[in-house]
């Protein structure tokens, strides 16, 4: 009895891998098999340093002995060398995907800079154009959730920047879903690219921000309140400041958190005086990432593995930075979710094939959006604490207008600019439509300015000037939120 009670409390590679997972810090030129270097140098007829696959390796991947940040940086000269023409981008991109998929990676962000893909004569779009087709070509034929980030260079002037950041918004339809700022930290201030941060805030692009690596504290303070960053690369020098380390984590600006990358730049002395677990602790959003699964010699699997194993996470823990992962992706909110409840769903499944506990990971308050539509029946039942599952022919409660006036309305000062301008209006209607739909809850949609209009027809003015007020004064989306279970169909309270 004593045996079949005992659940395990670590996870085994294996079972790792097994886990679905997300990587939000990826360099495409650091992430390049050592094996592709050597053919596209040969197709391409550039010279490398050594033609033999592990002399190669010895250079490219740096290890534990490498001194700083900047000697860090020097392998991505051999590496680049190889990738300046388009069908090496297109291919590499894929690999990067293929051994992602293999390391049970669902989501993948790849990162990097075109402007560092210049030096054979590609133009903007055309890197644009190839890196696109390789994220294609991965999502179609390996099943995984692709998306691009482009680097601006710290190092750069700051009209480069504002030339990557013009570039990236112009693929957000096909495939780009973020903007970052890279290359070497100290010295090279991100207030300096303040432009290229307002167009890409202008056109609704995702930012996340290389700081806190090789720079203080005041790096990420300076991320935060000059570029409006969504996520922090790195961010290990947050924890000198406690106070920025609590406003990182009441906004939830997640830090994508690379160990073995930070190790080997320096960014912390030992592995042992690496803050992940401060941060994890503190209530901060985590996600670890590998950074360069070349150059570092890594794979996200092994850097779960490391932090599990080094700082002590638990299985539930584990459970949840993987979900931050997914939950902290650039992508549409819908699809955003439907990931995260999969992904759930996925290694919910994985957590029971190997006796771990699982309801006590689901009881977390993180689950709560997404556990009861994404676990199994029991599972949820227990969950919810209940051995009733719910009645799918519970009948709703019906709409009745002393429900509506209980409602919480908006405010009609809408309606008073358009009286201003119609004499004719005699009233103020407050206009509700109400989602009919069994056993959820749900939600007051928007009106539009269509419904105004035909409301104003309601006051005799003639076809023109109604369609003139359509034009000029369109009433403003109204929106509020209802958590009653009702819904139903136009309702107009005279006033």
């Amino acid at each position: 009895m004593a045996e079949s009670a005992a659940k395990p409390t670590r996870f085994t590679l294996e079972q790792m891998r097994e886990l679905a997972k997300a990587e939000l810090h990826c360099h495409l030129d650091g992430s390049i098999r050592v094996k592709t270097v050597l053919e596209l140098a040969k197709e391409q007829n550039v010279a490398l340093p050594t033609s033999d696959e592990a002399e190669l390796k010895k250079l490219v991947m740096v290890g534990e002995n490498c001194e700083s940040l900047e000697e860090y940086l020097k392998a991505f000269e051999i590496t680049l060398s190889v990738l300046q023409e388009a069908y090496a981008l297109t291919r590499v991109i894929y690999e990067i995907c293929e051994d992602a998929k293999k390391e049970g990676v669902w989501y993948i962000e790849v990162r990097f800079s075109p402007i560092l893909h210049m030096s054979k004569g590609l133009n903007l779009s055309q890197i644009m154009e190839a890196i696109c087709e390789g994220q294609s070509l991965a999502e179609r034929h390996l099943g995984i959730n692709v998306r691009i980030i482009v680097c601006g260079m710290r190092q750069m002037a700051a009209s480069v920047t504002i030339k990557m950041a013009e570039i990236a918004w112009r693929y957000r339809n096909k495939g780009v879903s973020g903007f970052d700022l890279a290359g070497p930290e100290l010295g090279f201030g991100a207030n300096v690219h303040r432009s290229a941060f307002e167009i890409i805030r202008k056109k609704c692009l995702n930012v996340t921000l290389h700081s806190g690596e090789g720079a203080g504290w005041e790096s990420i303070e300076e991320s935060i309140l000059t570029c409006g960053v969504n996520r922090i690369g790195h961010g290990t020098r947050l924890v000198q400041n406690d106070d920025l380390l609590q406003v990182v984590a009441n906004r939830r600006i997640t830090i994508e958190s690379c160990v073995t990358s930070n190790i080997q730049t320096k960014a912390v002395a030992t592995l042992a005086e690496h803050p992940i677990r401060k941060f994890f602790d503190a209530g901060l959003v985590v996600v670890p990432c590998c950074d360069n699964c070349t150059v570092s010699d890594v794979q996200l699997s092994g850097e779960y593995m490391l932090i599990q194993d080094s700082f002590n996470f638990t299985p539930e823990e584990i459970l949840r930075m993987t979900d931050y992962g997914f939950s902290s992706a650039f992508l549409e909110p819908s699809r955003k979710k439907r990931l995260r409840q999969d992904a759930l769903r996925h290694n919910v499944t994985v957590l029971q094939k190997y006796g771990f506990d699982v309801i006590g990971p689901l009881n977390h308050l993180q689950f709560s959006d997404v556990v009861s539509p994404c676990v199994q029946d029991d599972v949820l039942t227990h969950f919810m604490g209940t051995s009733v599952r719910p009645n799918r022919d519970e009948v709703d409660p019906k709409i009745t207008l002393d429900l509506i006036r209980k409602l919480p309305k908006v405010s009609a000062k809408y309606w008073i600019v358009l009286s201003s301008i119609l004499n004719q209006i005699k009233f103020l209607s407050h206009i509700y439509f109400f989602l009919y739909h069994c056993n959820n809850l749900y939600r007051l949609i928007y009106m539009q300015a269509y419904q105004a209009q035909r409301i104003l027809g309601l006051c005799g003015k003639e076809r023109r000037s109604r369609n003139l007020i359509w034009k000029q004064y369109a009433v403003p989306n109204l929106q509020m939120r209802s958590r009653l279970s009702i819904i139903g169909k136009s309702v107009i309270v005279n006033q």
